[in-house]
């Protein structure tokens, strides 16, 4: 009969390899990370919960727990139990680049290909919000105008890269204190 910790350090065992550099065991999690969250943005757009804030929580906690379970994991099997500050943020940026790219890719294709509308229902909204904090009509008309001619799946499938690796840095900034453990040499 298998333990549960048996399947647990079979798993880590497979996700994180001693033999390969930090880079890549951390953009192979970061990969495995943008797949979840990508399945996670395609079935709350299916059940209509798309456009909603609960989507950005459940992707922000995604990327933490990622962040999190991947440097400590990567900390105690390739690294002997020690990691310094630099490592551990360094490994945690380079997942949150590789779940951006996933995600991004994913939603590229989504827009370009699944939903045409996407980018209109989005373009709409922020219409809506504008009006509701009184902004000028004269303003909203030209914010929308400059939008909707730049506004294309690519350009938000790059916006997406960025600002994803932008908060999965911030999430690594914080996360690297709990994870690091550097060696004491004497």
């Amino acid at each position: 009969m298998i333990k549960c910790e048996s399947l647990y350090l079979l798993a880590l065992n497979t996700l994180i390899n001693p033999e390969f550099s930090l880079v890549k065991n951390a953009l192979n999690l970061g990969a495995i990370t943008g797949i979840f969250i990508s399945i996670i943005q395609l079935l709350l757009l299916f059940l209509g919960f798309g456009d909603s804030s609960y989507l950005q929580w459940i992707i922000y906690i995604s990327l933490i727990l990622s962040i999190l379970w991947g440097s400590r994991t990567y900390r105690d099997l390739a690294c002997e139990g020690y990691i310094s500050y630099s490592q551990s943020l360094g490994f945690g940026l380079m997942l949150s680049f590789g779940a951006a790219l996933v995600f991004s890719f994913f939603l590229y294709i989504y827009m370009k290909y699944v939903d045409h509308a996407y980018i209109s229902e989005v373009l709409n909204q922020m219409e809506v919000t504008m009006y509701e904090s009184e902004v000028k009509e004269s303003e909203i008309e030209m914010i929308m105008k400059i939008y909707r001619s730049y506004l294309t799946p690519g350009a938000m499938a790059v916006g997406m890269v960025f600002t994803y690796f932008f908060i999965g840095g911030l999430i690594s900034l914080i996360t690297s204190i709990f994870v690091k453990n550097p060696k004491t040499e004497f």
